[in-house]
């Protein structure tokens, strides 16, 4: 892939409007600008030392940001397939006038229960 040897990074579009989606999609990409800002400088950088604060290691971070008339975009670390992906699955149904959902769960919540070193 084109950038061998850099590290992978993710963009995440949001697209502004008034609609009550595109408004909470919008509001949700600030609150993680917000978050992502608070832990790290511009390109990635924790404000924290890692060495005190070790959990900092633990988060995708915020490379950069910027916000267009239409969109608000992040630039992230990518840190691959997330937590809830892996331990779970929700599946909808309509059941007359009702949405059921059932959650299964996947191998590695069933290995995380029993036992804690795979954490």
């Amino acid at each position: 892939p084109t950038g061998q040897g850099q590290p992978l990074v993710a963009v995440k579009q949001a697209a502004k409007g008034s609609s009550g989606k595109k408004m909470s999609d919008a509001a949700s990409a600030r609150r993680e600008i917000f978050f992502g800002s608070f832990f790290f400088h511009a390109g990635g950088e924790p404000k924290f030392p890692p060495a005190q604060h070790p959990g900092v290691l633990h988060l995708a971070r915020l490379l950069e940001h910027t916000e267009t008339k239409r969109d608000v975009w992040l630039v992230m670390e990518y840190g691959g397939t997330c937590l809830t992906k892996m331990v779970y699955e929700i599946k909808g149904e309509f059941r007359g006038t009702e949405r059921v959902y059932r959650v299964h769960h996947l191998p590695l919540l069933q290995a995380m229960k029993q036992r804690e070193a795979v954490l």
